[in-house]
């Protein structure tokens, strides 16, 4: 995955819950894809962050625990880390 583009988000805590990371993530990848026009968009997470994963499910990622690793810039709690791919719809 290294090289490839990645979407992500980060938000306070104070705003989790309420569909602002979906609404932007998803005017993200159609910039990404009808822009653009990247094949494939990744985006990683922490296994932990159960928030995160179900968000990308949502957005249609699929998991690819071929490419998940380890960050050592990471406590053990936030390892490992997962990989998710979306590809660009086809036309």
């Amino acid at each position: 995955m290294q090289g490839q583009r990645e979407i992500g988000w980060t938000f306070a805590e104070a705003h989790w819950g309420k569909g602002y990371a979906t609404e932007a993530a998803r005017a993200a990848i159609a910039h990404a894809f009808d822009v653009l026009a990247l094949p494939v968009l990744y985006s990683q997470t922490s296994e932990s962050n159960v928030a995160s994963t179900r968000m990308m499910q949502r957005l249609g990622f699929t998991f690819r625990p071929e490419l998940g690793y380890d960050d050592p810039d990471y406590p053990p709690q936030d390892n490992p880390t997962t990989v998710w791919s979306l590809d660009a719809p086809h036309a």
